[in-house]
């Protein structure tokens, strides 16, 4: 008796909008309310840019809007997994190919559920990404002016949602333009133009805020820091240890090489702990960002130029790039993170936040997208 094959076209069968965006909430929903409510110890400079706006400012305007409607820890964690599930819908209902896989997928993948259920960045960050991809594509298959503002706005969005996000936007650039150049497909130079022109254009507002608030038209107001943050790891015995010429160059000298660890700057200390030389040296000397930011500038670049990259990429761009492939559960219901949370929302349990694995999502997404 000849066994009957099980028929698998329903799962690349069309859906209605409707339809795709109620398959993933319904059962993300569930999940999350399973999973509990988290935050992390960043959570509170989040909640803290509500009312100021500091960079990156996506989350905190999203924060700031839902605050405004109901200060409720329940209400933020379900809203901003109503608005991951309609962004992942909306962009990809626009691809008409394999729907139910990737509603499916997304309605029972944890890790993005997880990501909802956190008071951090980090569903929006992968929300935007895959938004990214997905209009990558569109824009190759039909490499028109309305596909690449759709484009190079998501990727303005992506990076203004955490800094990582510009290196995208550069490598679509250089891509773009060694695809003209060596193949002469897809993108046509004014293209290539257009899409730097409407990214500047996009930052225009940020960087008026920027300069009402710091006094500098930089799209990112930690530029300085997050750049002293990745090479401090170079200091122990540079030569700016070894001949300190300027005063935050002296003050340097009065830390023990230990805080310049790989550990230290992987999990960026140096840009948001007081107790650390460049907040410390601003606090102490009553220091504006924009003084600061020409101090740090100063001596990050003094220890690029002047010292080993071997190192650099030993210290710091290895051990970052295989950090997410590490399983670290840290308990984050620190004293003073945990007051922060208590006042502004009131008693809650203190959770277990789970390290980032943004990378296990984008992945299977990739495979997903490309059956």
């Amino acid at each position: 008796m000849n066994k009957s094959k099980v028929n698998l076209n329903f799962l690349f069968t069309p859906l209605q909008f409707y339809e795709f965006c109620g398959i993933i909430l319904i059962f993300k929903v569930i999940i999350v309310l399973l999973m509990g409510f988290h935050y992390e110890q960043d959570t509170p400079r989040y909640l803290l840019n509500i009312r100021h706006l500091y960079n990156p400012p996506l989350y905190s305007i999203i924060l700031r809007i839902i605050t405004k409607i109901y200060t409720n820890l329940s209400f933020i964690i379900i809203s901003q997994t109503i608005i991951f599930t309609t962004l992942i819908s909306f962009f990809s209902f626009r691809n008409k190919h394999n729907q139910i896989l990737w509603a499916l997928f997304w309605a029972f993948e944890p890790i993005s559920s997880f990501y909802c259920s956190n008071l951090m960045s980090e569903w929006l960050f992968i929300a935007l990404l895959f938004a990214c991809y997905l209009e990558w594509k569109n824009y190759q298959l039909n490499p028109n002016n309305q596909n690449l503002m759709i484009l190079i706005s998501i990727f303005f969005l992506l990076y203004m949602t955490r800094y990582i996000g510009i290196t995208f936007f550069l490598f679509f650039i250089l891509f773009a333009i060694y695809i003209y150049f060596l193949e002469k497909k897809i993108m046509r130079i004014k293209h290539i133009i257009f899409s730097i022109v409407i990214f500047f254009i996009l930052s225009i507002p940020i960087r008026l805020v920027n300069y009402y608030t710091f006094k500098t038209f930089s799209l990112n107001t930690y530029n300085s820091l997050n750049l002293w943050n990745s090479v401090s790891v170079l200091y122990p015995n540079s030569k700016i240890q070894k001949n300190p010429t300027t005063e935050f160059e002296k003050y340097l000298k009065t830390f023990p090489d230990s805080i310049f660890s790989t550990q230290n700057a992987l999990l960026t200390n140096h840009m948001w702990v007081d107790s650390l030389p460049a907040n410390q040296f601003a606090i102490q000397n009553k220091l504006s960002p924009v003084e600061m930011d020409k101090i740090l500038m100063t001596t990050s670049f003094k220890l690029i130029f002047e010292e080993s990259w071997l190192k650099y990429f030993q210290k710091f761009i290895i051990p970052n790039l295989i950090k997410p492939f590490y399983i670290k559960k840290e308990n984050i219901g620190i004293e003073g993170t945990y007051f922060y949370m208590e006042n502004f929302f009131g008693k809650h349990k203190i959770p277990i936040f789970q390290y980032h694995y943004e990378w296990v999502v984008l992945l299977s997404l990739i495979l997903i997208t490309n059956l």
